[in-house]
């Protein structure tokens, strides 16, 4: 599995997932990354097929109404430490690594995983 990790979450994030052994690329590593539009974040997603780790409901929108990005997790925590964020991805991982679809979008919160 291959995750982009959208710049409004933490690095930590990022690190977390390659630990676990995944292809992880971070928004904010990619030359103009903080400056990157939603809809190229959304094409780079898709054409290299990584799954979109974001908290911005722009993409959410994009997934319902477009199918882009295909894979999409959306993070609806409200703001919480890292610590606590790589808590509840790590109780939902293995939910997560289920998924066989070639698109599907989800949502998760402090104590759920909402599939759309």
């Amino acid at each position: 599995m291959r995750f982009l990790i959208d710049a409004n979450l933490p690095i930590a994030l990022c690190k977390f997932l390659s630990k676990k052994g995944y292809e992880t690329l971070y928004v904010r590593d990619l030359s103009n990354g903080d400056y990157l539009k939603d809809k190229e974040i959304a094409k780079l997603a898709t054409n290299d097929d990584f799954i979109l780790i974001t908290k911005d409901s722009d993409f959410l929108f994009s997934y319902i109404l477009q199918n882009k990005p295909q894979k999409l997790i959306k993070v609806e925590t409200g703001n919480i430490s890292n610590i606590e964020l790589l808590r509840i991805f790590e109780k939902a991982l293995p939910y997560l690594l289920s998924i066989q679809t070639d698109k599907f979008c989800v949502t998760l919160d402090r104590n759920f995983v909402f599939e759309i």
